[in-house]
């Protein structure tokens, strides 16, 4: 795996190749719900994609929420998926570099969305309150003190 600014075209093709339980996430948590929606968003912040030899499988970076709080988001394709363990142990340097300006980091997700929890765990991330919106759907949101998960990994 390798890791690249995003482009307008990475994007556009990890997009419509989506994983369904991130197609679902971006729809039912964060409200985008085109193809078109997720795009902008994912455009707005300064991104990176995942590529698995030559082809784009992921997207990820950190949006900056203000305060210190910085909010990182991934979005991927079933070849994510079937590359896990991989991209788990090959972002992890990538993502906390992204993530070294933040005091704290915060997001929320689907609970059956094993990908994402499984890298974030892989981070060191321990804190994971389970929500519920007001629509009654049961997300799960994390969060972490970025000098905690630094220190954790200084020797990795």
């Amino acid at each position: 795996m390798h890791f690249q600014d995003t482009t307008r075209r990475d994007a556009q093709e990890v997009i419509a190749s989506l994983r369904t339980v991130d197609r679902h996430e971006a729809d039912v948590i964060f409200g985008l719900t085109t193809p078109d929606a997720i795009l902008a968003c994912v455009r707005s912040t300064p991104s990176f994609t995942i590529f698995d030899h030559r082809n784009p499988v992921g997207l990820f970076g950190v949006r900056d929420a203000g305060h210190g709080v910085g909010v990182p988001w991934m979005i991927g394709t079933d070849g994510l998926t079937r590359r896990w363990v991989r991209l788990c142990r090959e972002a992890r340097p990538v993502f906390l570099d992204q993530i070294r300006p933040y005091e704290v980091i915060t997001n929320q997700m689907l609970p059956c969305n094993t990908l994402h929890r499984r890298f974030v765990e892989w981070l060191g991330v321990t804190s994971w309150e389970y929500q519920l919106t007001p629509s009654g759907l049961r997300t799960v949101r994390f969060s972490s003190c970025v000098p905690q998960l630094l220190s954790q990994h200084q020797c990795s």
